[in-house]
Protein backbone atom coordinates (compact mmCIF):
# COMPACT_ATOMS: atom_id res chain seq x y z
CA UNK A 1 0.00 0.00 0.00
CA UNK A 2 1.32 3.42 -0.85
CA UNK A 3 1.20 5.72 2.46
CA UNK A 4 2.02 8.83 0.55
CA UNK A 5 -0.86 11.75 0.24
CA UNK A 6 -0.39 14.99 -2.41
CA UNK A 7 -1.09 18.02 -0.73
CA UNK A 8 -0.38 21.82 -1.56
CA UNK A 9 2.09 23.95 0.15
CA UNK A 10 0.60 27.14 1.81
CA UNK A 11 3.13 29.64 0.28
CA UNK A 12 3.99 28.58 -3.40
CA UNK A 13 0.92 26.13 -3.78
CA UNK A 14 3.44 23.74 -4.98
CA UNK A 15 2.08 19.90 -4.40
CA UNK A 16 4.33 17.92 -2.71
CA UNK A 17 3.83 13.95 -1.13
CA UNK A 18 4.06 13.06 2.24
CA UNK A 19 4.11 10.14 4.05
CA UNK A 20 1.63 9.42 6.40
CA UNK A 21 3.39 7.50 8.47
CA UNK A 22 5.36 10.35 9.36
CA UNK A 23 2.94 12.63 10.14
CA UNK A 24 3.14 13.26 14.10
CA UNK A 25 0.31 15.82 14.19
CA UNK A 26 -1.66 18.66 12.08
CA UNK A 27 -4.06 21.40 13.41
CA UNK A 28 -5.77 24.41 11.65
CA UNK A 29 -4.08 28.05 11.48
CA UNK A 30 -4.67 31.20 10.10
CA UNK A 31 -2.25 33.18 7.92
CA UNK A 32 -2.10 36.97 10.09
CA UNK A 33 -2.96 39.30 6.49
CA UNK A 34 -6.15 37.59 5.52
CA UNK A 35 -7.06 35.16 8.19
CA UNK A 36 -7.08 32.49 5.58
CA UNK A 37 -7.10 28.81 6.76
CA UNK A 38 -4.14 26.49 6.70
CA UNK A 39 -3.06 23.18 8.26
CA UNK A 40 0.18 23.40 9.61
CA UNK A 41 1.53 19.67 10.00
CA UNK A 42 4.40 18.29 11.87
CA UNK A 43 6.26 15.61 10.60
CA UNK A 44 9.31 13.24 12.30
CA UNK A 45 11.40 10.99 10.72
CA UNK A 46 14.38 9.38 11.69
CA UNK A 47 14.13 11.70 14.58
CA UNK A 48 14.28 14.51 12.48
CA UNK A 49 11.39 16.94 13.51
CA UNK A 50 10.19 19.38 10.06
CA UNK A 51 7.07 20.71 9.57
CA UNK A 52 5.18 21.91 6.09
CA UNK A 53 2.10 24.49 6.03
CA UNK A 54 -0.54 23.11 3.25
CA UNK A 55 -3.69 24.47 1.73
CA UNK A 56 -6.03 21.54 2.72
CA UNK A 57 -7.78 21.48 5.78
CA UNK A 58 -7.04 18.58 8.34
CA UNK A 59 -10.83 17.65 7.28
CA UNK A 60 -9.21 17.27 4.18
CA UNK A 61 -6.66 15.72 5.53
CA UNK A 62 -8.28 13.14 7.58
CA UNK A 63 -10.48 12.39 4.64
CA UNK A 64 -7.08 11.88 1.91
CA UNK A 65 -5.42 9.57 5.15
CA UNK A 66 -8.52 7.12 5.31
CA UNK A 67 -9.42 7.30 1.60
CA UNK A 68 -5.51 5.94 1.05
CA UNK A 69 -6.16 3.20 3.43
CA UNK A 70 -9.97 2.20 2.77
CA UNK A 71 -10.24 0.46 -0.79
CA UNK A 72 -13.69 -0.11 -2.35
CA UNK A 73 -13.31 -4.17 -3.03
CA UNK A 74 -13.27 -3.30 -7.21
CA UNK A 75 -10.16 -1.57 -5.96
CA UNK A 76 -8.70 -4.26 -4.28
CA UNK A 77 -9.90 -6.79 -7.33
CA UNK A 78 -8.36 -4.89 -9.69
CA UNK A 79 -5.31 -4.83 -7.49
CA UNK A 80 -4.98 -8.60 -7.79
CA UNK A 81 -5.87 -8.99 -11.38
CA UNK A 82 -2.55 -6.57 -11.67
CA UNK A 83 -0.14 -8.36 -9.27
CA UNK A 84 -1.41 -11.88 -10.89
CA UNK A 85 -0.19 -10.89 -14.56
Amino acid sequence: MNPFITLSLLRTTEQIRININHIVSYEPMFTKSNRKPFSYIILNSSGHKSYREVVELPDEIDKLIVDRFICSPSHVDSQISQAVQ
